[in-house]
């Protein structure tokens, strides 16, 4: 998942998780950005990054809560997890 937290590089937010997003790609990872997280400056440069990065990674735009839910859903899990591992 990619969603920096933005203090002082604000205005190049969204080219530096296209970038992280790009580079975790070609690495072979599955990537997530969350796209009401994100923001930058430029809407149009903004926008045209997050189409790059669905490209790469069908699936790969996600909402806060879609993310939060799959939390959720993996914490809830994994009692089962380890109670049959043992």
């Amino acid at each position: 998942m990619v969603a920096p937290c933005c203090a002082r590089f604000c205005l190049d937010a969204w080219r530096r998780v296209h970038y992280t997003f790009a580079d975790a790609h070609q690495a072979d990872y599955h990537t997530r950005v969350v796209e009401d997280c994100v923001g930058g400056s430029d809407v149009a440069a903004h926008d045209a990054a997050l189409i790059a990065m669905e490209y790469l990674q069908h699936g790969a735009r996600r909402s806060a809560a879609e993310m939060i839910e799959a939390f959720r859903a993996h914490a809830a899990a994994q009692p089962a997890l380890l109670a049959k591992s043992a």
